[in-house]
């Protein structure tokens, strides 16, 4: 299976009360001669170390779609050298929302997000 790589804008983001943050983030662009496009909610707990439990994910490719559910990972904090701004590294899996109608026929794919303060790099690897 191939491995994408996608750009993509932080266009919302929540801090709660109880230490938890929430972002979506959103992409387009053209891959080759096929757009694409997708969305991707996650919500990460207070504390470094513990698991992720909420997000999702809808991808389209090519005129093909892909949604998914967030089935586990973990993230850390980071400081970019070369900036000195702060990315939160998001290690996820993705698994296929069995109830939505998807084109692409991944079941799960393994995803690496760097999340800045207005942009965010996708890293999909289907399964």
């Amino acid at each position: 299976m191939p491995v994408y790589s996608f750009g993509g804008d932080v266009v919302e983001r929540q801090s709660f009360l109880n230490g938890t943050r929430a972002y979506t983030i959103a992409g387009a662009g053209v891959l080759g001669n096929d757009a694409w496009s997708y969305s991707l909610s996650v919500t990460l707990p207070r504390e470094q170390g513990e698991p992720l439990t909420e997000g999702d994910f809808s991808l389209e490719l090519a005129g093909r779609t892909w949604d998914a559910d967030l089935g586990g990972g973990d993230f850390r904090e980071v400081m970019d050298e070369a900036s000195a701004v702060a990315i939160t590294s998001v290690r996820c899996r993705f698994v296929r929302n069995p109830e939505a109608e998807s084109d692409l026929p991944w079941q799960a794919a393994e995803a690496e997000l760097a999340i800045g303060v207005d942009e965010a790099e996708l890293t999909l690897r289907p399964l």
